[in-house]
């Protein structure tokens, strides 16, 4: 059997054999007059060696074809098991599982990244990167010759290489990141496209003939219950994708190291990238731009106690923001709060009696953990909810009906040499289409609520506790 360690052997001792003949024949070259023809033992060496090279050149060929067969037979085992565990996992997030994408020639994301900047160096005329010369990477030049993607619409920061499907991984890496991001909705829009129409849920009312924008479910015995002339029906409702992106600054020393290169950039993009969306689908101002829960009409804000003090968080607020809370899906929804107060939330307690009981119930072993619960729900701290005694600084939110428009086509990666020309630092910049807005246009009346200002909504706050 061939193996690569068989393979370099074989290679060696050709090289040696060929060595010999020459240094033979380069002697006799060296004698003077009829002394330079080969001497009777120095041709029959010389044809022996010849002999056994040829021989070696026959079973380099052999072990050659046999390591690539093997290394064919690898990739494509490789390859259906990577099948098998798409198929398989339900965890996975609905677009752009990178880290399930082969690498292809490049060993893994960080040669990649490596080999964009050397590129961009080169294409930029910069030869060298901390003082090693670079070359134009093979790899990068046949995946632009591929698919033409090579120019940049960002002309001032110079020549910006376009990634291609290797930045992947990273989507693949944010989406296990973040509490709110894998608990939207995720709808994907077509390669050529900038947007996509959506139906608009018109329910602000559960009456008869309203609930869903006028999806009515009669006996047919009883006959229609509603005029269908006033049937408000379900909108269309266009959602344009916008382009987020992250600008990443690398000193020109880490780019000769493709494994510490790698491994930042899969970790500060994500983490960064995270907290971006998800911020922007709490507290995005919308206008134009993604809506975010707390500038929705569907966010609802229960009042506060009469003579409450600021900055507090009280039991009797929890239960009010309980009651009007409608989720559409228990498994995406949760308590979400400031962190600043958690204290408050772990002391409170339900009047009973002389003592009392706790609201907030801590982790109890693997079913519940990491997070504490109130109510059954998980209570889960995020950065993006608003300071203590701020409309938003805690709620009761579904995210589940929240709508989340990816572009297809993942996380584009751009790599510029120009953009730091003075310190010789790299500049990568990585973007991706999205956009989002809640469902909902509103919170919801109950059909049977015997106040008529009563409603639910699927995102559930505090009003303003603070000066």
């Amino acid at each position: 059997m061939f193996g690569i360690r068989e393979l370099r052997r074989l290679r060696e001792q050709r090289e040696t054999l060929q060595a010999e003949a020459s240094r033979v024949l380069e002697a006799a070259a060296a004698r003077e007059g009829e002394q330079r023809a080969l001497t009777e033992a120095e041709a029959t060496r010389v044809r022996a060696i010849r002999g056994e090279v040829a021989g070696l050149n026959s079973l380099i060929v052999e072990a050659e074809e046999h390591i690539d067969q093997i290394r064919e037979a690898v990739e494509r085992s490789q390859a259906r098991a990577r099948q098998r565990q798409m198929s398989a996992s339900d965890a996975a997030p609905p677009v752009n599982a990178g880290e399930d994408r082969p690498f292809g020639k490049f060993r893994n994301f960080g040669d990649y990244a490596a080999a964009l900047a050397a590129t961009a160096c080169a294409s930029a005329g910069r030869p060298r990167i901390d003082g090693a010369e670079v070359r134009a990477d093979e790899r990068i030049l046949e995946l632009e010759a591929a698919t033409g993607r090579v120019s940049s619409d960002v002309p001032q920061e110079g020549n910006i290489l376009a990634s291609l499907q290797y930045s992947g991984v990273l989507m693949s890496r944010a989406w296990q990141l973040g509490d709110i991001r894998n608990r939207v909705t995720v709808q994907e829009v077509g390669d050529g496209f900038d947007g996509t129409w959506m139906p608009y849920i018109d329910e602000t009312d559960r009456a008869k003939g309203k609930r869903y924008g006028g999806v009515t479910v009669y006996w047919a015995e009883d006959g229609l219950p509603v005029d269908k002339a006033k049937v408000t029906g379900v909108q269309p409702m266009e959602i344009r994708v916008k382009e987020l992106r992250a600008l990443v600054r690398v000193p020109e020393k880490m780019l000769r190291d493709a494994t510490a290169l790698g491994s930042y950039l899969l970790r500060a993009i994500p983490e960064e990238y995270t907290y971006q969306l998800e911020d922007g689908i709490v507290n995005r101002a919308g206008n134009g731009k993604m809506l975010g829960v707390h500038n929705s009409p569907v966010f609802l804000a229960v009042a506060k106690e009469k003579n409450q003090p600021n900055h507090t968080i009280t039991a009797q607020n929890l239960i009010d923001a309980y009651a009007r809370f409608k989720p559409r899906d228990r498994s995406k929804s949760g308590f979400f709060f400031n962190q600043e107060s958690l204290p408050q939330l772990q002391t409170m307690q339900i009047p009973i009696g002389t003592s009392g009981q706790l609201l907030y119930m801590p982790p109890q072993g693997l079913s519940t953990a990491p997070y504490g619960t109130i109510f059954g729900l998980p209570c889960i701290p995020i950065e993006y909810a608003k300071g203590l005694g701020q409309v938003g600084d805690c709620g009761f939110y579904d995210f589940s009906d929240y709508l989340l428009v990816v572009k297809a086509g993942g996380l584009q990666m751009a790599s510029s040499a120009h953009f730091y020309f003075d310190t010789h630092d790299m500049g990568f910049r990585f973007e991706q289409s999205l956009n989002g807005q809640p469902f909902l246009s509103g919170p919801i009346k109950p059909e049977n609520a015997t106040d008529p200002n009563f409603r639910l909504s699927p995102f559930v706050g505090i009003a303003k506790r603070a000066a």
